[in-house]
């Protein structure tokens, strides 16, 4: 009974992790091979960042993240124009949206 109860949570652990790898191999493909398309979409990209950290996934930490309270410690000290360029593109669209941070992000697309 114990041993099931452990393989159930080692697949609930495992997938947002897939998900995520998944994820960040999208991001970088249209990073690189679609440029045009992730222009656009920042550009067609409405509402203004939360400091979620959309733009982070869970494969790689984020050193200007506070994961206590989600947010982001860099923004607050430099504003928009100040974030590197990948913090500014991400999330690029709609599917970009991480799996934990979907309902709170303020960016939308029409």
């Amino acid at each position: 009974m114990k041993y099931r109860s452990c393989i159930k949570r080692m697949r609930y652990k495992k997938e947002p992790l897939i998900k995520n790898i998944l994820l960040n191999i999208r991001r970088f493909y249209y990073i690189i091979f679609r440029r045009r398309y992730v222009e656009r979409s920042v550009e067609n990209r409405k509402g203004n960042c939360g400091c979620h950290g959309c733009c982070r996934t869970r494969i790689y930490s984020c050193k200007w993240m506070e994961y206590k309270t989600n947010k982001c410690t860099l923004w607050k000290g430099l504003g928009y124009d100040g974030l590197p360029t990948l913090c500014k593109i991400l999330p690029f669209d709609e599917k970009d949206k991480t799996e934990f941070n979907k309902n709170h992000c303020n960016f939308y697309w029409n």
